[in-house]
């Protein structure tokens, strides 16, 4: 994702490479090339702006691990 004044890519390099081996790494831009022209995805629609199309829910039951889970909504 593109972010702040100097168009800077976060997470960086260093930071995608570390992550897995410290457990489970989510992604929000698996189809970063594809969301820029998606007609249906949250926020603007076809913006040419990444960003609104791979999401993540975390749901936290009461017992038990974590449940994560990517999906794809549209507005």
């Amino acid at each position: 994702m593109l972010d702040g004044p100097n168009q800077v890519v976060l997470p960086d390099q260093v930071v995608i490479d570390e992550l897995p081996a410290r457990g489970t790494m989510c992604r929000t831009d698996l189809d970063d090339a594809a969301c820029a022209t998606n007609a249906a995805k949250i926020g603007p629609d076809a913006d040419d702006r990444v960003g609104g199309c791979d999401n993540i829910r975390i749901t936290i039951p009461a017992t038990g691990p974590f449940q994560i889970a990517y999906f794809r909504v549209s507005d």
